[in-house]
């Protein structure tokens, strides 16, 4: 809505430069993907293209995206979002889907872990509550993303249906995925989720997670 906004809205119109299969959307600053990835995910806009036009001292030029197109987070960016800090960030890098209600995310497995001179001296590998804790950051940055669930706390409710099929050794990189199964509309959700290695699968199954405000704790 702003002068800067229209006088783009107004060149791109006057150029025909929005045929009927395009949709225009305009933000200010790079924390208004928030806004615009909810959008995204409208089922009536699959298949268009979109414009976002960013408003800014630059006054920068178009970038084109397919609705659709992921949302790619580096470990900074994650940090915005979860309360975590190292040594238990267990997300290196996230990929929100604007067309599902899924997050794909991964993280390095480093051989330096302090975990694993204890887990074990003889054979190193990933302790399991370690894979969980992964797949439930996984989750939390899908349900901490919405501007209104930002600054929430995520806890742990209820791990169910989870198995392990392999270890999970240092150096390798662990793929992580997850999706929200039930939304109870209390802070409450069930998320099914699963991790894997370039050797194949090697934890799934469901996590409730129950999102709280630092006053309610």
């Amino acid at each position: 809505s702003s002068s800067d906004g229209k006088q783009q809205w107004k060149k791109l119109t006057s150029l025909g430069d929005i045929p009927p299969n395009e949709v225009a959307l305009v933000f200010q600053g790079n924390r208004a993907w928030q806004y615009i990835l909810p959008l995204l995910k409208d089922s009536m806009l699959i298949g268009m293209v979109s414009l976002p036009i960013e408003i800014g001292e630059n006054n920068k030029n178009l970038s084109e995206c397919s609705i659709g197109a992921p949302l790619v987070l580096e470990k900074e960016e994650i940090k915005k979002i979860l309360p975590h800090r190292e040594p238990l960030l267990l997300v290196d890098q996230a990929t929100l889907s604007a067309s599902e209600n899924r997050v794909e995310a991964k993280v390095n497995v480093e051989a330096d872990w302090l975990v694993f001179t204890g887990h074990f001296p003889e054979k190193p590998m990933l302790p399991g509550n370690y894979m969980i804790e992964s797949m439930a950051q996984t989750a939390d940055i899908l349900l901490l993303f919405p501007e209104q669930n930002r600054g929430k706390i995520p806890l742990l409710f209820q791990v169910s249906q989870m198995r392990f099929y392999h270890p999970v050794y240092p150096g390798e990189c662990m793929y992580l995925t997850a999706e929200i199964m039930t939304d109870a509309g209390n802070g409450m959700y069930d998320c099914k989720v699963s991790a894997r290695t370039e050797t194949g699968r090697v934890a799934a199954g469901v996590i409730t997670l129950v999102l709280k405000t630092m006053e309610q704790i």
